[in-house]
C-alpha cells in the first residue's frame, strides 16, 4: 500500500494478511475502499457491532465518495473557473434579487437537463459572476461538465479560424457553458456567424449562463450586424422560456460581505 493511504495506520496494527488485502484493493484502483478497510482493520473495536455486509457497504460508500471527489476535481480543472465558490455560501436576499426560489433553481440543476439558459443581469460588482461560479460548482458536484469564458476572450477565439475550430470542438458537448460580461463590447460579423454555428451545434445539449450589465431589452443589441445569422443567434440565445434574473444593489467588491471563494485548483 502507498504511504499516503497508510499514513495514519501504524505498521504493527494490521496483520500481514490485512495489509495484503488492502494492497490488492489499492492496485485495483479502489483507493476509497482501501482507506475505509484499513480504518476497519486498524480499529476493529469500533466496527465489532457491524455485520459483514454493513462493513462492506461502508467500504463501498467510501469508494463512491472518493470517485465523486476525483470526478469533481477533474471537471473543475477543465472548467477554466478560477474561484471555487459554493452555492451554500450565497444567502437569499430579495432586496438584491437573490431569492430562495432562484437559489433552489441553481441548486437542483434542473435548468441544465431542461436546457434553460440563465441570464444574470445587473450593474458592476453586484455578484453576477459570483452566482455564476457558485452555480457552476454546484453543477460539477452533480457531475455536469462546465466551461467558462469571458466574452472578450471568446471574441478573440472566434476571430481566429484555428482557435475557432478548437473552440467549437471543446464547447460542443459541454453540459453548461458560462459566458461572462456579455455585451461589454460590440461583436463583429465574423463572431456573429461563428458563434451562431457553435450555439446551433450545442442547442439541444446544454444551457448557457450569461452575466451582463445590459437590461433584458438590450441583450440583443450587441452588434451593428443585421441579417439571418444575427437573428438566428439571438433567437437561440435569449428565448422567452429562459430564466432572466435581475441582480440589484451596490457593488460587493471590497466589502465585508464579498464572497471571494477559493482560488486553488
Amino acid at each position: 500500500m502507498s504511504a499516503s493511504i497508510l499514513s495514519n495506520v501504524r505498521a504493527n496494527v494490521m496483520t500481514e494478511q490485512q495489509q495484503l488485502v488492502c494492497s490488492k484493493a489499492e492496485k485495483c484502483g479502489l483507493q476509497g475502499f482501501c482507506i475505509e478497510l484499513s480504518d476497519q482493520f486498524s480499529s476493529p473495536e469500533l466496527y465489532s457491532s457491524l455485520s459483514f455486509e454493513d462493513r462492506v457497504n461502508q467500504c463501498l460508500d467510501r469508494e463512491l465518495y472518493n470517485m465523486s471527489v476525483k470526478k469533481f476535481n477533474n471537471l473543475y480543472r477543465n472548467s477554466r473557473i478560477d474561484r471555487r465558490i459554493y452555492l451554500d455560501s450565497v444567502k437569499p436576499d430579495p432586496t438584491q434579487g437573490i431569492d430562495a426560489n432562484f437559489l433552489r433553481i441553481l441548486k437542483e440543476c434542473n435548468y441544465i437537463t431542461a436546457i434553460t439558459n440563465i441570464i444574470l443581469m445587473g450593474g458592476t460588482g453586484v455578484g453576477k459572476t459570483t452566482l455564476a461560479f457558485a452555480a457552476a460548482v454546484e453543477a460539477m458536484q452533480k457531475g455536469f461538465s462546465v466551461l467558462y469564458y469571458r466574452m472578450n476572450e471568446l471574441s478573440v477565439k472566434l476571430e481566429d479560424l484555428d482557435e475557432y475550430n478548437r473552440l467549437k470542438k471543446k464547447i460542443r458537448n459541454v453540459r453548461l457553458l458560462i459566458i461572462d460580461d456579455w455585451g461589454l463590447e460590440q461583436i463583429t460579423e465574423t463572431s456573429v456567424v461563428r458563434l451562431n454555428e457553435i450555439v446551433a451545434v450545442r442547442y439541444n445539449r446544454g444551457p448557457i449562463i450569461f452575466t451582463t450589465q445590459l437590461t433584458k431589452e438590450n441583450l440583443k443589441k450587441v452588434s451593428n450586424i443585421r441579417g439571418p445569422a444575427m437573428e438566428s443567434l439571438m433567437d437561440k440565445l435569449f428565448k422567452a422560456s429562459d430564466c432572466y434574473q435581475q441582480i440589484k444593489g451596490e457593488s460587493w467588491r471590497g466589502k465585508a460581505g464579498e464572497i471571494r471563494g477559493d482560488g486553488s485548483k
